[in-house]
């Protein structure tokens, strides 16, 4: 029994670490150039939602009022940061 690895989990690790990493840093600076930095950056703000639907969506877990508190929060901050400017009058 040999504990190192094949050519097949080194290729494996090659194009996961090169080529799918690559397609994901070539999306991004596409949506960045497109969207904007602001609109990116507001994005990993959606992590703890994203977590927390899937809690209770897959493992029946039940938000505590603070969780709940705290999503509408980052919601409206995320609003609040993407949202138009407003012009005003000279």
């Amino acid at each position: 029994m040999s504990l190192s690895p094949g050519r097949l989990a080194i290729g494996a690790v090659f194009a996961l670490g090169s080529i799918c990493t690559g397609l994901a840093t070539l999306l991004f600076f596409i949506l960045v150039q497109e969207r904007g930095a602001n609109f990116v950056i507001s994005a990993n703000y959606l992590l703890p939602l994203v977590a927390m639907v899937l809690g209770v969506a897959m493992l029946a877990e039940e938000p505590r009022p603070e969780a709940l508190l705290a999503m509408a929060l980052i919601c409206g901050g995320i609003w609040l940061s993407n949202r138009p400017q407003l012009k005003l009058r000279q």
